[in-house]
């Protein structure tokens, strides 16, 4: 299968990115101290008769007497840094401070209601005139308002109103509506006179 453009480019880089890393190993490890060479410690056993290191061995001298040799404990040499170990830069980690809350807050204070609430309650509703109570009848003066020239007043007796000019009579005849004056009038049951004044409503 022949190889695409992309495959060989792809190839390139890999190559160059590989020799790169190769070529900074071996740089690496051949200017460290040692050139490399690591030279580890021998545990062998010391052989039967051999004296610790340290200390002295007596010797028998020409006349008899023993006299005292020092023994030099062997010098072992460390040169060189292992290839495989990782190295000394990055075992040395910045030390990530780990972020505590160490700010609380603690609710100090305590709402306590004391006072009460009475809810209140719109006022019934009462007609918009004053009123009265006339032969047991419920009279209550709605309106006075001129209309073509002359005066009229809005009542309301026992629920049904009546618009009447001034001078004439309403509900079946039992009331007159006799004067007016302002936003008052003047009313005749029978013999009885009443005055009524209609409440503003500004």
């Amino acid at each position: 299968m022949p190889m695409t453009d992309r495959d060989k480019r792809t190839l390139k880089i890999g190559g160059a990115t590989l020799a790169g890393i190769v070529g900074l190993f071996l740089i690496y490890t051949l200017l460290s101290p040692g050139g490399g060479e690591v030279a580890l410690p021998s545990f062998a056993p010391p052989p039967s008769g051999a004296t610790p290191s340290g200390s002295v061995a007596p010797s028998v001298g020409p006349s008899g007497s023993p006299t005292v040799q020092p023994t030099v404990p062997p010098v072992q040499n460390f040169s060189g840094r292992d290839p495989f170990s990782v190295p000394p830069i990055l075992l040395t980690t910045p030390s990530a401070s780990t972020p505590s809350p160490t700010d609380s807050v603690t609710p100090t204070g305590s709402g306590t209601g004391t006072g009460t609430v009475t809810p209140t309650t719109p006022p019934p509703s009462t007609p918009s005139g004053s009123s009265t109570v006339v032969g047991g009848h419920t009279v209550v003066l709605l309106d006075v308002f001129p209309r073509n020239g002359k005066t009229r007043a809005q009542v309301e007796v026992d629920g049904t109103v009546y618009n009447v000019a001034e001078g004439g009579m309403f509900d079946a005849g039992q009331f007159e509506f006799r004067s007016a004056s302002g936003n008052c009038a003047t009313f005749l049951y029978g013999d009885e006179s009443f005055t009524l004044c209609a409440t503003s409503s500004k």
